[in-house]
């Protein structure tokens, strides 16, 4: 309110404002802007106080909100609060009651939590765990493996794995845990590893129980005969391949295993049989097996028949299809030709034009022709064939069934009244049918000639159709008609048989006796053989010739018939099956003689070996090295053997790489003596060289070893084959070549052993009777010794005299090189001096070996693992490792690549049983300077350390 006044009237105005009336107050006279200035002010006071009050008003309701919200959240946390409290009772419960065992370790990897399963899992109370380290009760074997693996736990967060290791109980035995680690360190209300683990040995002798399983099938599978494979059939498809075959599958169908295994059930099968095999499978689906025939194809492309048995069987958990198979081929290609000639026979007779038809002794119907059945017109169910016939219902005179024809016999007359007053000219031939006594009866229609003409031109038509070739010749063996298959199968033109003998188209040295015997035979009946005939152009082919005889009415002889057939196709195949036959059982009989020559060979040695070294323990003093040197004796025996076997599989499996180094041919020949000379000398034998003129200069560069090898098996033999006089061994130089020969005076080779005595593990007649020892493996090993050098086997012998045995190879003299300046090669340390490492898992190896050297040098020490190798030469100093290959937590190839990196200067000898050309290239690879493959002795093994050292 503004209040305007006159003077004099300003206590009244003042004691008004005092009581709030008016906001404003000005006197008169009035000025204009002083009145819109005040009016503004009093304006601008009313909106300052209009929004103060509604300030307040909105933060008193922002209070009274935000005061709900505390309580409701307080409410809230008080709930959560319960939750939370219940659900920790909830999973203490779990925890605490929980079948599989729950750990907590802190970062030093000591026990902070055990769960009351794990307690009662592997007996140990509470306390006792909490003062136990986890590594002591860990395995030693399995120790490395967990330690690493829980290393990475400790170093990657999120590495969480789950691993198989064995832990100890209380009562001191080992259980097979499964445990899964999780690195929860970095969770404050953590701070530790958690472990779950479950006990899972009964799961680990189910393993077991189950390879050993598998062993069992895996012999049965690969030993059987028939082919077997198995695909699985879950969402089968043109793409899953087949799981598994044994060799019977590869050997017969021609592939490799891996080769096989990467093909699908539909590559296998042909293209007639894939449309059906999906309703196969689920016919055996139902059924669990199904029997049936199948065509597959071989690798070479052509096709096998199989008599398959599939069944219904479970792969772990996958469902899956076996098939055993058996090859029908034979059999299969036996019964399509059967079918063909039936067929054949069948269509002969459904063409020819004359009524044909088959009756049995008492005249019933057995078969009718399609001629016949057309001239037929009345009922013929149940009646004899002169009841269908004649026009009388009465038998015919002189019909045959009076007096039985023999299987082959014809005869043939004519008969009136048969069918509508026709007359026949009947021919009536004994068979057998169906397995009973039989007449084929052939009608012929000769009322009109017209008739007989044009049923005379469908016989004649269907002759030139036939595939087979047809001959009729005169009683006198003259040419008078040949079809077309005989003139595109002899090469003839038809003017230049007709009129022959038929003798133009047989072989020139044919007997005459099998010749003669065909015409007289044929006007008896018919004969049946196989010949050999010529082409116009020379060439000779096998047929299969049926001949018969056509008589006219008054049973005069008038043609001969002849039916060939081409089978030389035939022969070839009967030919090759008598051949693989006769190598299948000359492979047996191989096979059988080997393994008794490997038994007796392995078992000799062996019976040796433990009989001697049982005694050894019972023995005196100076019996013991007898015995010893017997065992040894033996040992070197027994590996010689096994060497040869692995050797001749490596020459006929792989190719050998030559090592060609320089030597002297005498001395090589020299050395092989020294070597026989004790043997030589116990049988009575002397042992001479011979040496050319000039051949203590020669000086050549080949494989001294595989040279070495082959003579030595020519020197053992001729000993071994020799009872008397001596054995020569020499070389001698021609043209471009070098021939090491070995001459004996011994027993010598029969001449019909002579081409099989460099088959694999064959030995002689003399050999056996006279119990000489051998595995028949010498002979085939030194012929594929001399064809890796590149080089030609021979031999001449004659039985009772001698053998002589040869090889040449290519002559490549040693090139003259100048003289090197000497270089000045550090001090080698004394043996005494060394400190030799031994690494090997195998205890017993290491104490071998220890015991071998540890009277030789300074000190011998050992380490059971790659990584225990590579900590004990980190920390000590030695001056040569001797490193296995095979190891468990790191092998030998790696353990020596980090020493070569770290350790360039120590020598590192790999002693192993693996002693294969790609182990040695592997372990040279990862930086091992030598190979001493096991069994080792000693003199090599000394030999290789002061080479390197």
């Amino acid at each position: 309110m503004l209040w305007i006044i006159d003077e004099g009237q300003e206590d009244l105005a003042q004691g008004n404002a005092q009581d709030g009336i008016w906001n404003g107050l000005l006197k008169k006279p009035l000025d204009r802007s002083q009145l819109k200035g005040m009016v503004t002010t009093i304006l601008q006071c009313l909106e300052i106080e209009r929004k103060y009050h509604a300030g307040a008003n909105e933060l008193e309701m922002l209070v009274s909100r935000r005061t709900k919200e505390l309580e409701l959240e307080l409410e809230k946390r008080k709930s959560v609060e319960r939750v939370l409290r219940k659900t920790e009772n909830h999973y203490h419960a779990l925890i605490e009651k929980a079948p599989g065992g729950i750990a907590l370790i802190d970062g030093q990897g000591q026990f902070k939590y055990i769960s009351p399963s794990a307690r009662r899992m592997f007996g140990y109370s509470h306390d006792t765990y909490m003062k136990m380290s986890p590594d002591a009760l860990t395995h030693p074997d399995d120790l490395p493996f967990v330690l690493e693996e829980l290393t990475k736990v400790f170093s990657l967060t999120d590495y969480s794995p789950t691993i198989e290791y064995r832990f100890q109980s209380v009562d001191g035995s080992y259980k097979w845990i499964e445990s899964t680690f999780s690195n929860m360190l970095a969770d404050p209300d953590i701070e530790a590893i958690i472990i779950n683990f479950r006990e899972v040995n009964e799961r680990k002798m189910a393993e077991e129980a189950i390879r050993v399983s598998e062993l069992k099938y895996r012999a049965l599978f690969e030993s059987q005969v028939d082919c077997i494979s198995i695909y699985p059939v879950k969402e089968l498809d043109e793409t899953v391949c087949f799981l598994d075959c044994n060799q019977s599958t590869c050997s017969i169908l021609g592939y490799s295993r891996d080769e096989f295994l990467r093909m699908t059930p539909f590559q296998l099968e042909s293209v007639t049989h894939q449309a059906t095999l999906s309703q196969r499978i689920e016919q055996i689906k139902q059924t669990g097996q199904l029997d049936y025939e199948a065509r597959v194809k071989h690798k070479n492309g052509f096709y096998l028949d199989l008599e398959v048995r599939a069944k219904l069987i479970n792969i772990s958990g996958i469902p899956a299809i076996m098939c055993i198979g058996r090859d029908i081929t034979t059999r299969k290609i036996q019964e399509e030709t059967l079918r063909q000639s039936n067929e054949l026979n069948r269509i002969l007779l459904g063409t020819i034009p004359y009524g044909m038809d088959i009756v049995d002794e008492e005249g019933n119907l057995l078969f009718i022709n399609q001629s016949m059945t057309a001239q037929i017109k009345v009922d013929m169910d149940g009646k004899k064939c002169w009841e269908v016939y004649k026009d009388d219902h009465c038998k015919c005179a002189g019909c045959p069934l009076a007096e039985p024809l023999a299987s082959g016999e014809t005869r043939i007359f004519e008969a009136e009244g048969i069918l509508g007053g026709r007359t026949f000219l009947i021919s009536h031939t004994g068979m057998q049918f169906n397995g009973k006594n039989a007449i084929l009866e052939i009608f012929q229609d000769v009322t009109e000639k017209n008739n007989v003409e044009k049923r005379v031109n469908l016989l004649a038509h269907a002759l030139e159709s036939i595939s087979e070739c047809v001959s009729i010749t005169d009683v006198h063996n003259k040419i008078v008609y040949v079809n077309r298959s005989f003139l595109e199968t002899y090469g003839y033109a038809e003017h230049e048989l007709i009129g022959q003998n038929i003798k133009t188209v047989r072989y020139r040295d044919l007997s005459d006796l099998k010749e003669d015997e065909i015409l007289p035979e044929t006007m008896e009946g018919g004969w049946k053989g196989e010949l050999v005939n010529q082409k116009r152009d020379g060439t000779l082919f096998n047929i299969l010739l049926s001949t018969s005889i056509i008589r006219d009415s008054q049973q005069t002889p008038m043609a001969l018939v002849g039916v060939a057939t081409d089978i030389t196709e035939m022969l070839k195949v009967r030919d090759e099956l008598i051949h693989a036959k006769e190598l299948a059982e000359e492979s047996n009989h191989l096979k059988t003689a080997f393994l008794n020559n490997m038994s007796h060979e392995i078992r000799t040695p062996m019976n040796h070996i433990m009989g001697f070294s049982s005694l050894m323990a019972e023995a005196r003093c100076e019996e013991k090295d007898a015995y010893a040197e017997i065992v040894l004796s033996s040992s070197h025996q027994l590996l010689k053997l096994i060497e040869n076997v692995m050797l001749l599989s490596r020459l006929q499996s792989e190719k050998i790489e030559l090592v060609p180094q320089s030597f002297k041919p005498i001395s090589m020949i020299q050395l092989v003596i020294k070597q026989f000379e004790a043997s030589a000398k116990a049988r009575g034998l002397q042992l001479n060289e011979k040496i050319p003129v000039a051949g203590e200069k020669v000086s050549i560069r080949a494989d001294l070893e595989k040279i070495k090898k082959i003579m030595k098996i020519l020197v053992d033999n001729a000993i071994k084959y020799s009872l008397k006089g001596n054995v020569e061994v020499g070389f001698g130089l021609q043209d471009e070549e070098l021939t090491f020969f070995v001459n004996d005076s011994g027993m010598g080779i029969p001449e019909r052993e002579q081409s099989k005595i460099f088959d694999s593990f064959y030995r002689g007649e003399q050999a056996i009777s006279m119990a000489i020892g051998g595995t028949g493996l010498g002979l085939s090993l030194a012929k594929e010794l001399v064809k890796t050098l590149k080089g030609k086997f021979g031999f001449e012998s004659t039985e009772g005299i001698g053998s002589y045995f040869y090889f040449a190879i290519p002559l490549v003299m040693e090139e003259t090189r100048p003289l090197e300046t000497k270089r000045t090669k550090p001090a080698k340390k004394q043996l005494s001096d060394l400190r030799v490492l031994v690494v090997d898992d195998e205890e017993i190896n290491f104490a071998f070996l220890e015991l071998l050297l540890k009277k030789l040098v300074a000190s011998v020490g050992v380490a059971h693992s790659g990584i225990e190798a590579i900590e004990k030469v980190s920390e000590g100093s030695y001056d040569i490792i001797l490193m296995d290959l095979k190891m468990p937590d790191m092998d030998g190839y790696e353990a020596s690549r980090i020493l070569k990196l770290n350790f360039p200067n120590i020598p590192i000898i790999v002693q192993s049983a693996y002693a294969t050309r790609e182990d040695r290239q592997k372990a040279i690879l990862a930086g091992c300077d030598d190979f001493l493959p096991k069994p080792i002795t000693k003199e090599l093994l000394i030999e290789l350390i002061q080479r390197h050292c």
